[in-house]
């Protein structure tokens, strides 16, 4: 993102770190933007990125602790249980509290210096995007289509704070049997984050419900998603761009089921990423492939794109109006129909996937710097 602002000429930043920011345990932290106010007479706006606060073992114990009701012997025996699956509901009060209170930090400091501050991505819409229930029901009220909450026999459980597939369950149920998929692995009366989807069978499926069901946590229906490279209908009309005569797409007995990353920036549909799997969980980070862009664009039909679009940008302008960017996970069924899973505030994060020569940071620079 740094070396985007230089591209585009913008010398004049600061970067703050979660560890700085919080190095008083349980104390909300100002906004060191004073000083650098009073060091450069010839700021006219501020514009504040928020990032993700990553794995750091440091930040995550001082955002638990920023719930005033966590118990702090409690929280510092999870976080030193390294890799161990728990709830992130603590975490995600602390991270209200911590986000809700930079809002008030912009505005006191814009009325103190009569500047402008702003955000790129809103703290009260970083929010809405990582409650998973809240965000749904966002969406699901303006007509654009998520995944089901009518219990079936195929179903996905998310904890609702949850990120990267953590704690998910993909359960089947078939003739009596039940089938559990998860990135959970279980050793002896522990549960650790894993890299790895494993497949269990029912006595092990109900400890794992026992441990999600202890924790906020919302049930989905488990939709089955279209094969990868596409073979769509010949009535859904010509694919987003014309194939060139020798394309050959190259297909496979096993093909993998694949849903899409799509970044949306200030209401523009611009990068997507196809991530195909074996498994019920398409991830990137737990080894998943990419899919070739290049067929994707070659196979896809063009008609469903479209309205794949039409509901991105109603999205991204309706529920989140003041965010610039956001990451989309949308699954695609069979018949090349969409629906949202989850909107990612930090979901722009995508290597080497160029529009017009620009990764996503350049893009957000340039529409930020437009917009501006």
């Amino acid at each position: 993102f740094i070396d985007a602002l230089h591209h585009f000429e913008q010398p004049l930043y600061r970067v703050f770190s979660y560890t700085d920011l919080l190095c008083q345990f349980r104390q909300l932290p100002s906004l060191p933007l004073e000083e650098i106010i009073q060091e450069n007479d010839c700021i006219s706006k501020i514009i504040i990125r928020i990032e993700s606060p990553g794995e750091n073992l440091y930040v995550e114990r001082a955002i638990n602790l920023l719930n005033e009701k966590a118990d702090e012997n409690k929280v510092l025996d999870e976080i030193n249980r390294f890799g161990e699956y728990r709830c992130q509901k603590n975490f995600y009060i602390g991270y209200s509290k911590l986000l809700l209170h930079f809002e008030k930090e912009s505005k006191r400091i814009s009325s103190k210096f009569n500047i402008p501050v702003t955000f790129m991505n809103h703290p009260t819409d970083i929010l809405r995007m990582f409650d998973k229930r809240l965000c749904s029901d966002l969406i699901k009220v303006i007509g654009v289509p998520v995944p089901s909450t009518n219990i079936v026999n195929d179903i996905i459980i998310k904890p609702n704070y949850g990120s990267s597939a953590c704690g998910c369950l993909a359960i089947r149920l078939r003739h009596h049997n039940i089938h559990c998929y998860s990135t959970i692995q279980i050793k002896g009366d522990r549960f650790f984050n894993s890299l790895k989807v494993k497949k269990y069978r029912a006595q092990d499926y109900y400890l794992l419900h026992q441990l999600i069901s202890k924790s906020d946590h919302v049930v989905q229906v488990w939709h089955k998603k279209a094969e990868f490279p596409c073979q769509p209908p010949l009535s859904l009309g010509p694919p987003i761009k014309t194939p060139p005569p020798n394309f050959i797409p190259l297909f496979s007995r096993n093909k993998p089921s694949f849903d899409l990353r799509i970044v949306v920036i200030n209401g523009k549909v611009l990068h997507t990423v196809v991530r195909t799997s074996h498994s019920p969980f398409t991830n990137l980070h737990l080894g998943n492939p990419r899919g070739s862009l290049e067929t994707f664009y070659y196979t896809f039909p063009k008609k469903s794109w479209i309205t794949i679009c039409k509901g991105l940008k109603l999205v991204a302008t309706t529920c989140f109006p003041q965010s610039l960017y956001m990451g989309f996970d949308v699954l695609i069924d069979p018949e090349y129909n969409y629906r949202i899973l989850e909107v990612n505030a930090y979901g722009d994060l995508l290597p080497r996937v160029l529009i017009d020569k620009m990764d996503t940071y350049h893009w957000e620079v340039k529409e930020m710097l437009e917009k501006s």
